[in-house]
């Protein structure tokens, strides 16, 4: 592959605006220019990011890269507001890839086929938008939170089957550790977001929701800042909670959910769970759906489907969950 260089010079005889496909590594930028089909890779440094922008064409329409967990961040951190990116969820530039024909896996391969997917694709895909320090600083902090969280549940599946008194000790020392990284973490968004008025605000309207407690409401304004600007289709597959058509001709199969925001939706499953039992409107979906015959797991999807849908309104409207509403604890069925 080329090399970059500091000096950029750009095809006189293509006038019109040019797309860009970038392959993000741990330790590369691969990039492949279209219509030029100029190329280059950079070092996934600020250095290489700040020596892809001089390389860049000047007419640049659309950067499109994948979702590489941390590698792509600095990427957006520096140019999210100079150029015009648009991150992708990997499994799509997968599809997009295969309908090219193109079976080959390199990262000259794949940036050619980002570069591609931006240019046939161009009116449909949406621009990566801007964040601030807050809402990285947030992220940051809940990503770091769900680690600590699972890594506890790790450890309490230990505990219970340690039988030596030394390795259940040293257990119960993660244990009390992972206890108070948890607590510190909570402190630290909290505090975060109560320094933030609508902050504030949204996350005492979710909170009013019967099964959804602080934490959840935190993740989930980390998770969806989008809520309550959004319409109900929207907010159904953002989380990955509207259901897929799977038919063709005379058959009919089973719906399915698939893609979306797979953290948003995991921390609703277990507040969704609680809402069926307190939450009247929650019980009464579930209920509908179980009557139906449809299986436990389809259900809860659709309840948690529902919770997403409430907390969006709710949100929108900016009026709390109605207490009257809520059932009394002794009537509820076991």
């Amino acid at each position: 592959m080329k090399k970059h260089s500091a000096r950029c010079v750009h095809p006189k005889d293509d006038p019109g605006p040019c797309t860009v496909g970038i392959d993000v590594s741990k330790r590369h930028l691969d990039v492949r220019e279209l219509p030029s089909g100029r190329e280059a890779r950079f070092p996934n440094t600020r250095e290489g990011v700040r020596a892809f922008r001089t390389w860049a064409c000047p007419r640049v329409e659309r950067v499109v890269y994948e979702s590489t967990g941390s590698y792509h961040v600095l990427l957006e951190d520096m140019l999210v507001d100079r150029l015009p990116l648009s991150r992708i969820n990997p499994q799509r530039g997968k599809c997009f890839a295969e309908a090219l024909g193109s079976v080959a896996k390199t990262d000259r391969a794949d940036a050619l086929a980002l570069a591609k997917m931006g240019r046939a694709l161009a009116d449909d895909l949406k621009g990566t938008p801007a964040r601030t320090r807050q809402e990285k600083d947030l992220d940051e902090l809940r990503s770091a939170r769900e680690a600590v969280t699972k890594s506890l549940t790790v450890l309490k599946g230990r505990r219970e089957h340690t039988r030596n008194r030394l390795v259940r000790r040293e257990i119960e020392k993660d244990i009390t550790r992972a206890m108070q990284q948890t607590e510190r973490l909570d402190k630290e968004l909290e505090r975060l977001v109560t320094a933030d008025a609508e902050l504030t605000r949204n996350m005492a309207l979710l909170e009013s929701i019967p099964g959804i407690g602080r934490p959840t409401a935190i993740g989930l304004l980390v998770q969806v800042p989008e809520l309550g600007r959004l319409s109900t289709r929207e907010a159904g597959s953002l989380l990955g909670l509207a259901p897929v058509a799977d038919d063709s001709g005379n058959r009919h199969g089973k719906r399915s959910i698939r893609g979306g925001r797979k953290r948003a939706r995991t921390l609703l499953y277990m507040p969704t769970l609680a809402a069926i039992r307190w939450n009247p409107v929650m019980r009464e979906r579930h209920l509908r759906f179980k009557q139906q015959g449809k299986p436990g797991k389809v259900a809860v999807t659709a309840a948690m489907r529902k919770m997403v849908l409430i907390a969006n309104a709710i949100v929108r409207e900016g009026k709390p969950w109605q207490a009257a509403h809520m059932p009394k604890p002794a009537h509820v069925a076991g």
